[in-house]
C-alpha cells in the first residue's frame, strides 16, 4: 500500500500519521511519498528535515520506499492531480491512502478533491488531544486521539457544497472547544455531562445533513449556559445587580439585556465598575443568544425552509462557536 502525505516542517504530526495510518490499515504500507514545497522541508531554524523525517518512516516501517516530489506552491493544483494519476498507474484506489492531517488547509483541499476524483476512498485525519501533541503515538490511550476516515466527494457539483476545509475546520474548532470547558465545573448537570457529547454530535449532525437537529442541538447547549451565565455575572457584580435570577431560556435572555448589556453599551467606556470592564466582550452577548434561541425554536417547531437550512445550521454553529470562544477567553467560567 501507498501512503501520500503533504510535507509539514512539524515532525510530531508526521510521526503520528506514520504511526496511526500504518497499525490502521493493518501494517500493510510498503510506499510512503511526500509531496513538498520549500516551506516543509526546513524548521524555525531553517535546518534540512528530510534526514528526520525518513528516519521516522524507518521506525514505524522499516522496510517501507521512501518518495517525494518538490513543487511551488501556486503549482500544486496541477501537480498534485498529476502525481495521483502517476500513482494509480502503480498501484490500485484500494491500495492508496491520502493523509489529510499535514500541510496547509489550501494543500488539504487541492489533495482531497483530487484524490476524490481520482475514486481513492482512503481517506483521513488524525485528531490528537492538543494536551498530548508532545507524547510518542505510541504512548497514547485511545481517548487521545481520533482517526477520522473522511468521505470521498462524489461530483464537483459536491466539492463546492461540502469541501474538507469545512470538515477540518468545525472539527478542530469543536475539539478544541471540548477541550476549552472540559475542566470546568459548572452548576448545570447537563453541563457538566452532556457539553462534550453535545458539541461533538452537533457537528456530525451538521456533515450529515440533520440541520434541524444540529441547530436544537447548540440551542440547548447555549440555553443551559445563558441560565447559568446570568448566576455567574449576578455574583461578579457584588451587589450592583438586584434583579433575582432567571429560570428559563427567554427569561435569562430578556435578565442579560436589561441588566448586564443594555446597561454596559449605553456606559461603553465612561466609568465601568470592575466587573464591567472584565467582562466587556460579552456586552453583545444578549443578542447573540437571542438569535441562536429564535432559530433553535423553528428547528423544534417545524415551519422550516428546506432550503435554507444548511445556511440557518451553519449560522447557528458559527455564532455558538463564537459564543462559547468568547465566554471562555474573558475567564467568565473557570
Amino acid at each position: 500500500m501507498l501512503l501520500i502525505i503533504p510535507g509539514n516542517p512539524n515532525l510530531k504530526t508526521i510521526r503520528n500519521v506514520i504511526y496511526f495510518a500504518n497499525n490502521n490499515y493493518d501494517r500493510k504500507i510498503t510506499h510512503v511519498f511526500f509531496i513538498d514545497t520549500k516551506q516543509s522541508l526546513y524548521d524555525r531554524e531553517n535546518k534540512p528535515l528530510e534526514c528526520r523525517r525518513n528516519s521516522i518512516v524507518r521506525q514505524y516501517i522499516p522496510k517501507a520506499r521512501i518518495e517525494s516530489s518538490l513543487h511551488e506552491k501556486g503549482e500544486l493544483h496541477v501537480e498534485i492531480p498529476k502525481i495521483l494519476s502517476e500513482k494509480l498507474k502503480l498501484f490500485d484506489e484500494e491500495n492508496i491512502i491520502v493523509d489529510l492531517t499535514n500541510g496547509n488547509k489550501y494543500i488539504s483541499n487541492i489533495l482531497y478533491a483530487s484524490a476524490s476524483l481520482s475514486k481513492i476512498s482512503k481517506l483521513f485525519f488524525i485528531f490528537v488531544d492538543p494536551s498530548k501533541q508532545e507524547e510518542n503515538p505510541e504512548n497514547l490511550n485511545t481517548t487521545d486521539y481520533s482517526i477520522e476516515v473522511v468521505s470521498a466527494l462524489e461530483n464537483l457539483e459536491s466539492i463546492g457544497k461540502y469541501t474538507f476545509f469545512e470538515i477540518t475546520y468545525y472539527k478542530d474548532a469543536s475539539e478544541q472547544l471540548v477541550y476549552n470547558f472540559n475542566d470546568i465545573g459548572f452548576r448545570s448537570s447537563f453541563l457538566n455531562n452532556m457539553l462534550n457529547l453535545q458539541i461533538r454530535d452537533a457537528v456530525r449532525k451538521y456533515f450529515s445533513e440533520s440541520y434541524s437537529d444540529c441547530i436544537s442541538g447548540l440551542g440547548q447547549i447555549v440555553e443551559e449556559i445563558s441560565i447559568e451565565l446570568t448566576n455567574i455575572i449576578r455574583n461578579k457584580a457584588k451587589g450592583e445587580i438586584k434583579a433575582k435570577n432567571p429560570k428559563t431560556f427567554h427569561d435569562s435572555i430578556k435578565w442579560l439585556r436589561e441588566n448586564f448589556c443594555e446597561p454596559l453599551r449605553a456606559k461603553r467606556n465612561k466609568s465601568l465598575l470592575s466587573y464591567e470592564e472584565e467582562l466587556k466582550p460579552l456586552q453583545n452577548v444578549d443578542k447573540i443568544i437571542d438569535t441562536i434561541r429564535v432559530y433553535r425554536n423553528i428547528s423544534v417547531h417545524g415551519g422550516y425552509d428546506v432550503l435554507r437550512e444548511k445556511d440557518d445550521a451553519k449560522l447557528i454553529l458559527n455564532m455558538t462557536i463564537y459564543l462559547l470562544n468568547t465566554l471562555k477567553n474573558t475567564g467568565v467560567f473557570k
